[in-house]
């Protein structure tokens, strides 16, 4: 996922910092920064979904229905950005020797997608809150269980508010100005995301090697799971 960020603010970088920006260009990097941006995205969330679905012990009904509902809302974000990236028309420069992509004319919108996205991300904060408050009342108040659930609990609650204010400065807002902060909100949730992955990464590498005295077997200890 970082690395599509980098590939796509590269692409960003090299649309409004050419020395001779044409109009082919700008039609040709929209589509480019929009679907990387939206694979990332999707990605990431149905890498997450995976973890949500562990902590579901595999729930046969999660197994099945997480893959169809992530399907369904990725396909209509993707139908969503392609009408709108479809709708969008540039123009030349109107000052002489100032290069960017001007925009003629934006009918479209990403609403959709923007709805999707809040879907899914309730989705998740509701079936983590679930085995959450379970393993509260069940007395699993372990570092390991607190640090899980903490982390994922405040990642949604993040992603909601950010999504949320996004899809109300669409509604909001003229229609030239609703997209303005849609790059932002988009490279803001996938270095949430990344940021995620990077920290689950350190605790599962958080495991120390302990010999038994017994038989001399060797067994692995995460700390993690001590309170």
């Amino acid at each position: 996922m970082k690395y599509g960020l980098i590939f796509d603010s590269f692409v960003l970088g090299f649309r409004n910092f050419s020395s001779a920006t044409l109009l082919n260009q700008c039609r040709f990097t929209l589509p480019i920064n929009l679907f990387v941006a939206q694979i990332c995205l999707w990605a990431g969330e149905a890498l997450l979904g995976i973890r949500i679905w562990a902590l579901w012990d595999r729930d046969l009904r999660l197994t099945f229905g997480l893959p169809i509902v992530h399907s369904v809302l990725t396909l209509v974000s993707f139908a969503n950005v392609a009408m709108f990236i479809k709708s969008v028309s540039y123009k030349e420069s109107p000052v002489p020797h100032m290069t960017g992509c001007f925009v003629d004319n934006m009918e479209g919108n990403m609403r959709a997608a923007a709805i999707c996205m809040l879907v899914w991300i309730t989705l998740m904060l509701v079936l983590l809150l679930i085995p959450g408050f379970r393993a509260y009342r069940a007395g699993r108040n372990s570092h390991f269980v607190r640090r899980i659930f903490r982390d994922g609990i405040l990642y949604y609650l993040y992603l909601l508010a950010l999504h949320v204010a996004n899809l109300v400065m669409m509604i909001t807002n003229p229609l030239f100005l609703a997209g303005v902060p849609l790059l932002p909100v988009l490279f803001l949730h996938i270095a949430l995301t990344s940021r995620i992955f990077l920290h689950t990464r350190q605790q599962a590498n958080r495991q120390i090697v302990v010999l038994n005295q017994t038989n001399g077997e060797e067994m692995q200890w995460d700390p993690t799971f001590s309170t």
